[in-house]
């Protein structure tokens, strides 16, 4: 209990041959282990105290592991860490494996691993305040964290970049007052998306002017989040993206929270482009989105979109409030309870469009300066309103435009 913080209980440097630290109670202010270089085997656990007593602890103000070049390094037993949190850089040929950590920091990344390797966590939790959760980049491992939770100002909560394998964040809550982006997958990079299957049932919570989530230039595999999303600061943020899966293989992202709430104000409230290799479903309803110039609702340039359950509604003044340009309407369907705009150019806007039912419900697009539903290119979905009102405010304004469409 004597090592500090900024202190290290436990320092292995360049060491190749195999390490086991067992100790009974370990409970340091400062760095529990801190490994660089060499590629031997260490294995660390609590052990258990004298005479039949009960397990010891490992508790630290920090895990630093870098550069290892190989073998394993085990914690077989729960690990608690403040402080630093814990930190896993560039260990090319190294798999470490941690059996239960439990990870709370302040002003500091929780939970950070980058430049190749191979981490596994077969439960545990995160909690950052006033920092970033998770930041993964370039390893493979399965993670199954039971809850994953951060407030912050600045970054992205979970930031995730060419990944491979599962990982599962849990449930928690991601709250973001900044404006970073609260999940993120992938960059404008590339392929920079990995092929992992992602998953996080938490909540995430717009308080700032960054989106919700973007997920860009995945390569396979799959990212669902099933939790709730809220926006509490109107006219800004809290907007989704998900672009650039177009790298020849098949990707499914899934937002199948009871609540999907975006208030994005002048940036598109739903943005989904260039995703020909993609499968984006909006599940379970309560799509709700309201923004001012920015679209309500975007898709081009391919992919499979369903939009499913009730009370899915649109609400824009200038924006385009539907904008379907070269998409593929899955088996659920597109579905709105309501769609209103007013001042737009444009109130929906379909250009060859095919697959299942697009029903929009009550429809009511008013000061329309230049069509209020422009139908374009190949309609091979079923189109339908529970009623449909448009209100014209310029003398060439068209109110439903078929010209140059080809139903079927």
């Amino acid at each position: 209990g004597n090592v500090g913080a900024g202190q290290t209980a436990f320092r292995v440097a360049g060491l190749d041959s195999n390490l086991s630290i067992t100790n009974n109670n370990v409970n340091v202010a400062g760095t529990l282990l801190d490994v660089g270089g060499g590629a031997g085997n260490i294995n660390v656990t609590r052990g258990t105290l004298p005479n039949s007593g009960p397990a010891g602890t490992l508790t630290g103000g920090g895990i630093s592991i870098a550069n290892h070049g190989g073998g394993l390094i085990n914690f077989t037993d729960k690990v608690t860490v403040g402080g630093n949190g814990v930190s896993l850089t560039n260990n090319a040929g190294t798999t470490i494996n941690f059996t239960d950590v439990d990870i709370s920091t302040n002003g500091v990344t929780a939970f950070s691993a980058s430049g190749v390797g191979t981490v596994n966590v077969l439960t545990g939790t995160v909690n950052a305040t006033n920092a970033q959760a998770v930041a993964l980049d370039g390893i493979a491992g399965n993670i199954d964290f039971a809850s994953t939770s951060a407030s912050f100002g600045s970054g992205s909560g979970i930031d995730l970049q060419n990944l491979s394998g599962t990982f599962n964040f849990g449930t928690g809550t991601l709250t973001n007052t900044g404006s970073g982006t609260a999940f993120n997958v992938g960059s404008g990079t590339n392929a920079s998306g990995g092929n992992a299957n992602i998953s996080y049932a938490g909540a995430i919570v717009s308080n700032g002017t960054g989106a919700a989530v973007s997920i860009q230039e995945l390569t396979g595999g799959s990212v669902t989040l099933s939790g709730n999303l809220t926006d509490g600061l109107a006219g800004a943020g809290g907007n989704i993206v998900v672009a650039g899966i177009d790298n020849g293989t098949a990707a499914t992202v899934t937002f199948s929270g009871a609540t999907k709430q975006i208030s994005s104000g002048a940036t598109d409230g739903v943005s989904l482009i260039g995703n020909p290799n993609a499968t984006i479903g909006f599940d379970n309803g309560g799509l709700d989105i309201t923004t001012t110039a920015g679209a309500g609702f975007g898709a081009g340039s391919g992919g499979t979109i369903s939009i499913s359950g009730a009370g899915n509604t649109i609400t824009t003044t200038t924006g385009t409030a539907l904008d379907l340009d070269g998409a593929t309407v899955g088996a659920g369907g597109v579905i709105f309870d309501s769609v209103s705009v007013n001042g737009a150019a444009t109130g929906v806007s379909l250009n060859n469009i095919v697959g299942g039912a697009i029903d929009l419900g009550a429809v009511d697009l008013q000061n329309i300066t230049s069509r209020g539903v422009d139908i374009s290119g190949t309609l091979g979905s079923t189109l339908g309103f529970d009623s449909l009102n448009i209100g014209l405010n310029a003398a060439n304004a068209v109110g439903f435009d078929l010209n140059g469409a080809g139903l079927g």
